[in-house]
């Protein structure tokens, strides 16, 4: 799978009512800012088969995949687990989507029909920045601004946005055409890029862009001068400092790897895996592995979690009976949260805490109703 297919992968759009109250734009830029400032991936898909194994009602997962055994999650569903059973727990923390609305890390929702479209989207300015999928017709996912309810085209660009500074790194097409000359914007200013070269911003580090062109990591630099990242294919999460990145490996993608973005060496391997973001304080790494439709009761999509200086992976759970929809993303550095999908086709995000618990961030979504989307985060 290249990065175009990676990262282009969309959500299908569906009916629902909008019968719901909204906030003024004006209050949730002034929210997102003071979270923003109050605080300081397109996941691969890779299918792994799990072992799995029921006692006494709980689920184990025996991956073996390093020489340490993460502990044991303190908390395990039901064998039989459907979204409904997992136990209601807090609101969501970051920011997401679900249909036409974008709810804020602080809960208020503003709606605009730009949203039931979107692949993903963040605050920027005085309004939202929102990418909007592809079709065949258009290979160019389209890149607008809602603001003040009304929607703004901006033009052309990559299905994903690198945060990390005051404002959030886009690459914009100055036209949708295939060999159009692009820009790398980052709030006032912009770096124009080679005719017919998409980049794929990751994350804007202190060390400078870390982004995906030509299906070649790279990290660039303020004066627009590229180095290349070696051994990884994809990119999916760059640390808080850019001094590590976590991505696809060059010469086997059925596993991840850490690689340091100064020296290009390999810290450390994570076999049959997917690995994510990292934490927001760069400790931790998280990571999938989808095991495809199971019909055995208690099997699903595993979570793990990795202590990124040394490799340990400190925590590994099954999600029964669901299956993991986009990437995971963290809420600081105890707990990531994850679209899932289970078997009655119902959705939701859940919460998995890094002691191994679950529980639900989002009321449950009827079969052919769930919509969510987590909004791009570091």
């Amino acid at each position: 799978m290249t990065p175009e297919d990676l990262l282009t992968r969309t959500f299908a759009e569906v009916t629902e009512t909008t019968d719901y109250p909204t906030t003024p734009m004006a209050t949730v830029v002034a929210r997102s800012r003071t979270l923003r400032h109050g605080r300081r991936r397109a996941t691969a898909l890779l299918a792994a088969a799990a072992a799995v194994v029921l006692v006494g009602g709980s689920v184990a997962v025996w991956l073996n995949h390093g020489p340490d055994t993460p502990p044991s999650p303190s908390h395990r569903l039901d064998p039989a687990a459907s979204l409904p059973d997992v136990p209601q727990g807090d609101a969501p923390r970051i920011a997401y989507l679900d249909g036409d609305g974008f709810v804020t890390a602080a809960g208020d929702r503003i709606t605009s029909p730009a949203f039931r479209t979107a692949m993903t989207a963040t605050p920027y300015g005085e309004g939202v920045l929102v990418v909007r999928r592809s079709t065949p017709a258009r290979p160019f996912t389209t890149i607008s601004l809602v603001s003040g309810g009304s929607t703004t085209p901006l033009g052309c660009g990559a299905p994903t946005f690198a945060l990390g500074g005051e404002a959030p790194t886009y690459w914009l097409a100055d036209t949708c055409g295939a060999n159009a000359t692009g820009r790398l914007v980052e709030g006032t200013s912009s770096t124009t890029t080679p005719r017919g070269v998409v980049y794929y911003p990751i994350r804007s580090t202190s060390s400078g862009l870390v982004a995906l062109r030509s299906s070649t990591a790279a990290l660039i630099a303020a004066d627009g001068s590229a180095h290349r990242i070696p051994h990884v294919q994809i990119v999916t999460a760059a640390s808080p400092a850019g001094d590590l990145v976590a991505g696809r490996a060059a010469s086997q993608p059925q596993n991840s790897v850490i690689v340091d973005t100064a020296t290009g060496a390999v810290r450390w391997r994570a076999a049959h895996w997917s690995l994510g973001h990292f934490s927001t304080s760069g400790q931790y790494v998280v990571g999938t592995q989808r095991v495809g439709d199971q019909t055995v009761s208690g099997v699903g999509d595993v979570v793990g979690i990795w202590d990124v200086a040394t490799g340990r992976q400190v925590m590994t759970t099954v999600l029964p009976n669901m299956s993991v929809v986009g990437g995971p993303a963290w809420e600081g550095d105890d707990s990531v949260l994850v679209v899932v999908q289970d078997r009655h086709l119902q959705q939701a995000i859940v919460r998995v805490g890094r002691d191994g618990s679950i529980t639900r961030a989002t009321s449950v979504a009827p079969a052919g109703t769930g919509t969510f989307r987590l909004a791009s985060t570091p």
